[in-house]
């Protein structure tokens, strides 16, 4: 017998893997937490989660959350797109928002790619910076 045992969900041929569900309520736990300060403070939030890439945590913890924006791996996303949509919430009275960002979110333009380091994390990574 095989247990497939991944946090980020990325499996086929199961619902859940083992580790996927407390991370998605800690996840899921933290967003609703960080919507009071947002929201007292007038400010916008971004939270990255795990997921090199599979945007699972993300998405079920994002939506779970009330998330405003969720950025995963596997759909680039245009900043100028997200920022609008942000500006208008923020001109609409909803002077706060949440986003979610998986750590492998890609985005659009060129302009904006992640580079890599060369320096290795804790775990052997490479790490990557955006420049």
């Amino acid at each position: 017998m095989g247990i497939p045992k991944t946090i980020d969900n990325d499996l086929s041929g199961t619902d859940y893997t083992f580790g996927f569900d407390t991370a998605v309520s800690i996840v899921t736990e933290a967003i609703d937490r960080l919507h009071t300060t947002a929201e007292s403070h007038h400010r916008v939030i971004v939270v990255e989660v795990m997921g090199r890439h599979a945007g699972w945590i993300a998405t079920v913890a994002g939506i779970a959350g009330g998330a405003d924006e969720i950025l995963i791996p596997e759909e680039q996303f245009d900043i100028e797109f997200v920022c609008n949509h942000l500006k208008a919430r923020y001109d609409c009275s909803k002077k706060f928002s949440i986003v979610v960002v998986v750590e492998g979110a890609q985005p659009l333009k060129e302009d904006l790619s992640v580079a890599q380091t060369g320096e290795e994390g804790e775990l052997g990574h490479i790490r990557e910076k955006a420049h």
